[in-house]
């Protein structure tokens, strides 16, 4: 009987004691802030960071070697010019083919600064497009995307051929754009591309540009994206947006500072 009541009482008291241990322990969880859950919403809001004129043109911040302290930014100003291209059209209503800086275009001279060659242009149509594709050389045909895509593509209808330059014949080559509308219309733009190897080098030393008294930029530079324009002097693209390069040099060149 007593060791009845012993056993029962030891029992009582173990689970009482587990009791104890489990509400403890919720209590801790509740209030440790390891573990709870999302915070309500503040009424307070970070502050916000403001780039200042000091820290733009910050003098603490070395200068690159020989130069100095960056100065103001300016913000360029859209171009009033308009830049050469050719249209084609093979039928009043067929879709129209701009080839930027023209439908003879020559590349290689001052050398070969990226692995492609660049033919650049639009196309407009009144109907959807439905295939827009090249060839080059009576190759067979390639695929194109069209702008705009948020990316180099800046504006409806844009295109970039990236022609690899050790696919070139020297010389001559024929490069066909090739665009068709849903209702199966089509117009094709015949490009020349004038391909010379012109074994720059392009030696380790200083290397002094002027735009004055050119007639087309492919005189001294590759246009890669966009649309450029001489302009008083200087060269600045007409429509801003993501990626507008233009490529000096050769790929040679392993450094440069600029």
């Amino acid at each position: 009987m007593r060791k009845t009541f012993a056993s029962k009482l030891m029992i009582t008291i173990a689970l009482l004691t587990g009791l104890m241990l489990i509400v403890a322990t919720v209590g801790a969880l509740a209030l440790d802030p390891t573990v709870q859950g999302t915070p309500e919403a503040s009424d307070e809001t970070l502050p916000q960071f403001q780039a200042t004129p000091l820290d733009i043109n910050n003098p603490d911040i070395p200068p690159l070697e020989t130069g100095g302290p960056a100065g103001e930014i300016v913000v360029a100003k859209e171009s009033p010019f308009e830049i050469n291209s050719t249209d084609f059209q093979d039928a009043p209503n067929a879709p129209t083919i701009s080839v930027w800086y023209g439908n003879s275009q020559s590349f290689g001279s001052n050398g070969d600064p990226q692995k492609w060659v660049n033919i650049l242009g639009t196309v407009n149509s009144a109907l959807p497009i439905a295939s827009l594709s090249y060839s080059l050389n009576g190759g067979s045909a390639h695929p194109l995307s069209m702008g705009a895509d948020d990316r180099r593509l800046a504006q409806t209808g844009d295109f970039n051929i990236e022609l690899d330059y050790t696919e070139l014949q020297l010389g001559s080559n024929q490069v066909v754009i090739t665009a068709i509308d849903s209702n199966a219309a089509s117009t094709q733009a015949n490009v020349t591309v004038q391909y010379t190897d012109g074994g720059n080098s392009w030696p380790a030393q200083t290397y002094t540009y002027s735009w004055q008294g050119l007639t087309s930029i492919s005189e001294k530079a590759q246009i890669v994206d966009g649309q450029w324009v001489l302009d008083n002097g200087t060269i600045r693209p007409t429509v801003f947006d993501f990626d507008r390069l233009v490529a000096l040099g050769d790929l040679s060149g392993k450094d440069y500072t600029a």
